[in-house]
């Protein structure tokens, strides 16, 4: 089943990859009225299984989060782009990249493409721009996916801060690292994830819109998915397959040291 699912998704990248090497050499058109999404969310929310359960149809492709880093993209998918694709005019203005190598086409057989952006990505001083750009596209439709339990959400990127693991392939041994947390810092992060989480369907007010709950996605996958599937005007029903494991499965009295008192 693994390599199954691994072959697969290498064989939807090289397809990628050959499209868009045709496409700059002139070979191959793209297909520019394809529909723009983003997946609105913060780390630790589950934006990865999302990624992976859009992934799973030929009509769509969901790349990584393209604008963490103000010096390199984050495609997360291997081999699609070349590491300097665009890179200067991305340095210069993420607005700009995103006009000119994301939302002018896609390939003829993509129906949907779209890529994750946390609340706080391209927030440094003259790259902000990026969110007045897309507050104005408003033909690009938002998957705001959050997670209920902010305490979970919390602890889980504490730990992969610690260990270092963000993405778990193996499903293998879990880790039996702690970690402990100021209830200062704890109280403040819940506060401003709270904080965007009203704000930010404010911001995009204007654009179609549409609320994903973590929790939902895992209890009742094909509900999600079948929504997903048409809010994005899908014809390939989307399917609940992941190649990622659940990294926390120890309750939270165990995760984090300092428990009772936060």
């Amino acid at each position: 089943m693994k390599f199954s699912l691994k072959v697969k998704k290498a064989a939807k990248a090289l397809r990628y990859t050959a499209w868009r090497s045709g496409n700059e050499l002139g070979l191959l058109k793209g297909n520019p009225s394809f529909t723009p999404f983003i997946v609105l969310t913060r780390s630790r929310s589950g934006s990865n299984l999302l990624k992976n359960y859009l992934n799973s149809v030929s009509e769509v492709e969901c790349f990584g989060e393209v604008f963490r880093h103000p010096d390199r993209l984050g495609w997360d998918r291997p081999g699609i782009y070349p590491k300097d694709f665009g890179i200067e005019t991305y340095r210069q203005d993420p607005a700009e990249f995103l006009k000119t190598h994301f939302l002018k086409t896609q390939p003829g057989y993509v129906k949907a493409a779209g890529f994750k952006l946390f609340y706080y990505h391209s927030r440094e001083d003259g790259r902000e721009g990026l969110w007045d750009f897309l507050k104005q596209r408003t033909d690009i439709r938002i998957l705001h996916l959050r997670r209920k339990n902010l305490i979970k959400v919390i602890a889980s990127r504490e730990l992969a801060m610690k260990t270092g693991v963000w993405i778990d392939h193996s499903g293998g041994e879990q880790t039996d690292a702690s970690v402990s947390i100021s209830p200062e810092a704890f109280k403040a992060e819940i506060e401003t994830t709270q904080q965007w989480e009203r704000s930010l369907p404010e911001f995009f007010s204007e654009h179609p819109y549409q609320e994903l709950v973590f929790e939902d996605l895992v209890k009742t996958p094909e509900a999600s998915l079948s929504e997903i599937q048409q809010f994005l005007g899908l014809s390939q029903s989307l399917k609940p397959i992941s190649a990622t494991k659940r990294q926390a499965k120890r309750p939270l009295s165990e995760i984090l040291e300092n428990f009772d008192e936060l």
